[in-house]
């Protein structure tokens, strides 16, 4: 994920060197690696509940990235 940002800042940086196809793929690229990195966190927030985890120690744990509301959604689904 590092590596991925890296070099779309590098893009970005050079966004006026660069073709509107490179800056577009780049994006796409951002993009599915933001989803993949989403589905990680939601599984590990699901695993660990169903361990038996409390929901504030996991909210604790994410460092509140999504409120607690949105954790019941999870934890649902």
């Amino acid at each position: 994920m590092y590596n991925l940002l890296a070099q779309l800042s590098c893009v970005t940086i050079g966004s006026m060197a660069s073709t509107l196809r490179e800056l577009t793929d780049a994006y796409r690229e951002a993009t599915k690696a933001l989803d993949e990195a989403r589905e990680a966190l939601i599984e590990g927030i699901r695993r660990d509940r169903a361990a038996g985890k409390r929901p504030a120690d996991i909210l604790r744990e994410i460092d509140h990235e999504w409120t607690s509301e949105y954790l019941r959604k999870i934890f649902k689904g």
